[in-house]
């Protein structure tokens, strides 16, 4: 079988209002004052312009963002040469298989570190799973491609994501943006920027969307009686079209809230908690082909032998705005929740210290929660070939410890400190299928298999890392990077039948 997950074009109306203590101001151009635009980026921890950085890095504002209408992290892939940042398919719920320069991960297999890691205010991501993210209130992004970790954070092979927020400047503006389009989508965006005291400043921010699916599921053996054999309908008439419900639907709300103190003019530390709930539908899904592996026949003759019906291209619909799928298997009575949801929420403490004008130390604190549920109809029909549902709950710490500065009268730049992550992860997943009848016989004594799938996984790392930059002349500098790392993994996977 192949089928594919899509996206369709939406129309959208959007309005932005900016509120401000300070009068509004409008500025005309200046002839000769055209040129490349300054792009200043702190990938390697300190400000340059991009146009000087000797990283691959691509950088985007918050304006960009805006003006190219990116909601989500996969979004930003379109824009980032040598790299492909997509939705996974719906067999791994609310998963973003990124890949840059040919390295990245299909799927949220906990035993494995994604190639590509993806750092939001500087605090690590362990895995695929949650990593399709909304775009709130941020300030820019910057994707790094090639192998990282002299500098900070985790370390990946293919590169990293990282998603800087707006720092809170305690000067009373703010922002509302609205967007409504097809389908009854609604999104909405806010945030909010004051002073609480003297050298104490707040940021709040939020952002809701929601949209109606756009891929209708419908009943076979409503719909084409005449084609479905003995498969049970389910519904019992017509005035609902048939449709069983939608997919693509999103439901969508989050919040950041992020706090500055000024403890001194060499102490800074900022507070930052947030929470992205996701009760999405299923993604789309369209069946191409029902071309099947020779190790499916027996269940292909399973379902002929039950229902008069065999798994043929009867189930590939015309459109794909249609698909059968019934996340449901008539044999066992079984269901699966045909939902992509996700609840990810947490809190990082972050301090920077200056010592003086040439040294450092940054540190950073944080804590997370994500939990999954998702479901998924495999064979995107409404025979039972195989189901799926999984529910995971990921546990993490992570610190960091940076120190950098100069030395040598400023010829070397040096960036040196420590990465600590704990995870504790928890994955149960079952999967529906029939058993095959040549051992099992046919229904009704056959009413299938659930595969019952609990892995606990825990995680240890512990690194050191140093980057080095000596400016040989002007016009020419070397760099030297070393990275020690050290991991324990420990998995107990039970399966059940």
């Amino acid at each position: 079988m192949k089928y594919s997950s899509f996206q369709p074009k939406l129309g959208s109306l959007a309005a932005a209002i900016a509120l401000a203590s300070s009068p509004v101001l409008f500025s005309t151009p200046v002839l000769g004052q055209t040129g490349i635009e300054e792009v200043v980026v702190t990938a390697r921890y300190r400000e340059e312009s991009l146009q000087v950085s000797p990283l691959a890095v691509t950088a985007i504002s918050a304006d960009e963002i805006d003006v190219r209408s990116f909601t989500s992290s996969a979004d930003i892939g379109y824009n980032i040469p040598n790299a492909s940042f997509r939705p996974a398919q719906a067999a791994f719920g609310n998963t973003m298989t990124a890949f840059i320069r040919g390295i990245g991960q299909n799927d949220f297999d906990f035993a494995f570190e994604p190639g590509v890691g993806v750092y939001i205010d500087d605090v690590y991501h362990p895995t695929t799973m949650g990593s399709m993210m909304d775009l709130m209130d941020l300030e820019r992004v910057e994707v790094l491609r090639g192998p990282q970790g002299t500098l900070f954070g985790r370390g990946s092979l293919g590169g990293a994501i990282r998603l800087v927020s707006r720092t809170p400047a305690g000067d009373n503006t703010g922002s509302i943006q609205i967007t409504a389009g097809e389908f009854d989508r609604v999104d909405v965006r806010a945030s909010y920027d004051f002073a609480l005291a003297d050298n104490l400043y707040a940021r709040v921010s939020g952002m809701s969307k929601s949209r109606t699916g756009y891929q209708d599921r419908i009943d076979f053996a409503c719909a084409h009686p005449d084609q479905a054999g003995s498969l049970p309908a389910m519904l019992g008439n017509r005035s609902a079209n048939c449709v069983l419900g939608t997919n693509g639907g999103e439901d969508v709300t989050g919040y950041r809230a992020a706090f500055l103190w000024d403890v001194s003019p060499d102490l800074e530390l900022q507070f930052i908690i947030d929470e992205q709930n996701d009760k999405s539908e299923s993604r789309a899904n369209t069946l191409l082909t029902t071309a099947m592996n020779p190790t499916y026949a027996p269940w292909d003759q399973l379902m002929f032998d039950t229902y008069g019906v065999r798994y043929d291209d009867r189930f590939v619909p015309d459109s794909p705005y249609i698909s059968y799928a019934t996340f449901q298997d008539p044999l066992a009575g079984t269901s699966v929740p045909p939902q992509t949801s996700i609840k990810n929420n947490g809190w990082s403490l972050k301090g920077d210290y200056s010592f003086n004008s040439e040294h450092s130390l940054t540190v950073i604190y944080s804590q997370r929660n994500l939990d999954s549920l998702f479901g998924n109809d495999h064979d995107v029909s409404p025979l039972a070939i195989q189901q799926v549902d999984g529910i995971q709950n990921i546990d993490t710490q992570t610190l960091e410890l940076r120190f950098s500065g100069l030395l040598m009268d400023g010829n070397l730049e040096y960036t040196a400190g420590g990465f600590f992550y704990r995870g504790d992860i928890i994955s149960a997943q079952r999967v529906l299928f029939p058993a095959n009848p040549s051992v099992f016989g046919n229904y009704p004594a056959n009413r299938g298999l659930m595969v019952d799938g609990y892995i606990v996984n825990d995680a240890e790392h512990d690194s050191v890392f140093a980057h080095l930059v000596y400016d040989l002349s002007d016009r020419m500098a070397l760099t030297i990077g070393g990275r020690w790392s050290e991991d324990y993994k420990y998995s107990d996977f039970t399966n059940s039948i």
